[in-house]
């Protein structure tokens, strides 16, 4: 397993086919559990709520698994982010 150190200092392409090799089964995964389980929960209740606003966002989500310049960790962003809203 290679460190997120190790990942951030490769190509893009090279992160994309980290981030496939990695993730994409287990996304896929989720995302079919999440969807089968939207047919057994109360359509009012919460949980389906939150599984549809998940499902609403999930291309966004997923965008760093086909991406490889998509940071998947957001510390990086949030980071930039706070730095530049202080200045």
């Amino acid at each position: 397993m290679r460190s997120k150190a190790d990942i951030r200092r490769r190509t893009s392409e090279e992160r994309r086919a980290i981030c496939q090799a990695r993730s994409r089964a287990v996304v896929d995964n989720i995302e079919l559990w999440l969807r089968a389980k939207l047919g057994l929960i109360s359509q009012t209740s919460k949980l389906v709520e939150a599984i549809r606003y998940d499902l609403s966002r999930w291309q966004g989500l997923i965008r760093f698994i086909d991406e490889g310049s998509i940071e998947f960790a957001s510390n990086i962003v949030e980071r930039s982010i706070r730095i530049s809203s202080e200045f």
